[in-house]
């Protein structure tokens, strides 16, 4: 009896384990709630995400690609994809990707932005004190990437007018703006400095030097973009601020403005900062929306001045409140 009974658990445990080996993610299992189809239940949820737009099997549509720091698998892409039905069944989550390079290894932070201009998503993600850059080179509904930079660089000028090639440091709790600043063509970065209260402004000078905008050629051009501040310890900005320690020639000059408030914490490194680049009011002029770690709402700062000359004149801060 005791030799037939060790081998049935033996048996039951085989069968067990076998079973675990057998397991597929269904999205297709419906999930309701009071009576109402929940079309996306098993995508997990998201916290803190960043949100980006790819079209990973080439059918034309742009399906829509997250990172959330604090998914419950760890921090692994969330991906729905975009489908030809309306409403809420217009995206499906699929789990078909998350092994596929470099999507395995995202970790912090990540935004897909087209920087060689050939129609597909690129992938910008922290890598190590900066970020890397992975470019894609997908075919047809196989999507494939190849990393270009483990780390970008960009030429830091002081206000001597000397100069020093170094990574172009973003904080891995930041998350910087990726977006065609001076509407050249290629893509241009905003990221807040070291001491986290002014932003800085890398033109890629892809344009410029190669004729094309298929480059990651960054130079400092301004450090206080826009001339405002942020609060050290608040999510308050400051506007017309004046910047002694800028480069020699800025790409968007000022006259004379009020001081950059002076403080003993002006050495404190600035963390969990958020920058979206978007024209918000169609003049053509970039604008900028700032988020905080420590808040749940948004700062627009509108830019009053033309793409030679970025200027925040104003903030509004009641409209963009999140929950």
């Amino acid at each position: 009896m005791k030799r037939t009974f060790s081998i049935g658990v033996a048996l039951l445990a085989s069968i067990s384990i076998w079973a675990q080996w057998d397991l597929r993610f269904d999205p297709n299992i419906p999930v309701t709630r009071q009576g109402i189809g929940l079309h996306l239940a098993w995508a997990g949820g998201l916290n803190y995400s960043q949100v980006s737009e790819i079209d990973l099997n080439g059918d034309g549509l742009k399906d829509l690609f997250f990172l959330d720091r604090s998914h419950f698998s760890g921090q692994k892409p969330v991906i729905l994809m975009r489908t030809a039905a309306a409403g809420t069944g217009s995206y499906r989550v699929t789990r078909d990707y998350d092994n596929i390079p470099p999507f395995n290894e995202l970790h912090d932070w990540c935004l897909l932005r087209d920087y060689n201009c050939d129609g597909k998503a690129d992938i910008f993600a922290y890598s190590s004190a900066g970020f890397a850059v992975y470019k894609n080179v997908s075919v047809g509904d196989v999507p494939a990437f190849d990393m270009v930079k483990f780390r970008v660089n960009s030429n830091y000028v002081s206000p001597s007018g000397a100069s020093v090639w170094a990574n172009l440091l973003i904080s891995p709790a930041d998350l910087p703006g990726i977006a065609d600043i001076d509407g050249d063509g290629d893509l241009d970065i905003l990221c807040f400095n070291a001491t986290g209260t002014t932003v800085e402004y890398h033109k890629n000078l892809s344009l410029e030097t190669y004729g094309h905008c298929d480059s990651l050629h960054f130079e400092v051009r301004n450090k206080c973009w826009g001339y405002f501040a942020e609060n050290f310890n608040t999510n308050a900005v400051t506007l017309n601020v004046t910047c002694p320690f800028n480069v020699p020639n800025p790409e968007f000059p000022l006259g004379d403005l009020d001081a950059m408030p002076e403080t003993e914490e002006a050495e404190r490194a600035h963390a969990g900062s958020t920058i979206t680049i978007l024209d918000l009011n169609d003049d053509a002029v970039m604008e900028v929306i700032l988020g905080d770690i420590s808040f749940n709402s948004l700062v627009a700062l509108y830019n009053g001045g033309t793409v030679a000359s970025a200027f925040a004149t104003s903030e509004d801060t009641l409209s963009l409140r999140t929950t």
